[in-house]
């Protein structure tokens, strides 16, 4: 059986972006999704610890969008590099 897939706002009307991958992945423990917004790297953390895969901006070119969709869909995980530079800053405070 294939793995649930999602790609999620991160802000929608009824709960968050975040609060929704912690209900996807509370069932489906396998499924893949993908945190797709216009806010800033600030929730990177947050949704990475939810169960999101990755966390992408909606600025991104279409062809980057689609190759990290994709390659979420084989299992890899992605956040940008002001998100990348964020959570190594908290590791090592």
């Amino acid at each position: 059986m294939r793995p649930i897939r999602s790609l999620i706002d991160r802000k929608m009307p009824w709960l968050d972006g975040v609060g929704a991958v912690e209900q996807i992945r509370a069932t489906y423990t396998g499924a893949r999704i993908v945190i797709l917004t216009t806010y800033d790297v600030d929730d990177v953390e947050r949704a990475l610890r939810a169960g999101a895969r990755a966390y992408l901006l909606r600025d991104m070119q279409p062809s980057e969008l689609l190759a990290r969709v994709r390659a979420v869909d084989q299992g890899r995980s992605w956040v940008p590099p002001a998100g990348a530079a964020r959570l190594a800053e908290r590791r090592t405070r």
